[in-house]
């Protein structure tokens, strides 16, 4: 009997410890957002808002061949997989989708990889979080 209890605490230990939660909820990307670095530097300081599960631009640099109001990103959903924290959608300038993955840095940082085209331009960008 004491073999089974203590079977049982193991198991219901292990299964709290490898809980499959997303880290952050969707609300933790509300806000501005500015791209500070990427592989294409023409759109770096871009901004985005970020509202409920999409982006749109709010400003461009005038080497962009992104346009003001168009959404950057939409189907932005969390994930529980360790390495990412969000997937989503991602613009090219020419309204063409291809997945991304969003990894948190720190309470204002994210990096964001196109999954398809990462080495395409503009497939790994750096994002920071402004008032």
């Amino acid at each position: 009997m004491v073999k089974i209890i203590t079977g049982l605490i193991i198991v219901l230990c292990f299964s709290n410890c490898t809980s499959t939660e997303p880290r952050y909820g969707l609300d933790y990307l509300e806000g501005n957002w500015r791209r500070t670095w990427s592989t294409d530097m023409r759109s770096d300081s871009m901004e985005i808002h970020i509202q409920d599960d999409s982006a749109m631009i709010t400003f461009v640099p005038f080497t962009s061949d992104f346009t003001v109001g168009n959404i950057k990103w939409f189907t932005i959903i969390t994930s529980s997989d360790d390495n990412l924290d969000f997937v989503l959608n991602d613009a090219s300038p020419d309204n063409t989708y291809s997945s991304a993955t969003i990894k948190i840095l720190t309470d204002s940082t994210f990096d964001l990889e196109n999954t398809v085209h990462s080495a395409a331009p503009g497939g790994e960008q750096k994002w920071l979080r402004i008032p």
